[in-house]
């Protein structure tokens, strides 16, 4: 299923993303495929999908993870400069 239209991510590329790729956090995410990074409308989906993808990596897979750090490295995403809602960085 298609979670970003603007940049063609799927949910099937995040877990990828995840798994194979070894991405931890989500703006690394937002970085290598895209997601989030041009309309924003993606993003509450994105994170939510990335959040299910690093919960069924094994315990020793997301070792470093804890809930609080987690959380600290979710960034949450926020309006930029550019005007998009994203994890660019250009804010």
């Amino acid at each position: 299923m298609y979670i970003c239209n603007c940049r063609a991510v799927t949910d099937g590329a995040i877990r990828k993303a995840v798994k194979e790729g070894g991405i931890r956090r989500f703006r690394d995410l937002a970085r290598s495929t895209g997601v989030s990074t041009q309309c924003g409308i993606c993003a509450k989906h994105a994170k939510e999908e990335f959040d299910k993808a690093i919960a069924a990596l094994p315990p020793e897979e997301r070792a470093g993870n804890s809930l609080a750090e987690s959380a600290e490295l979710a960034d949450e995403p926020k309006a930029c400069a550019a005007g998009c809602v994203c994890t660019c960085g250009k804010s």
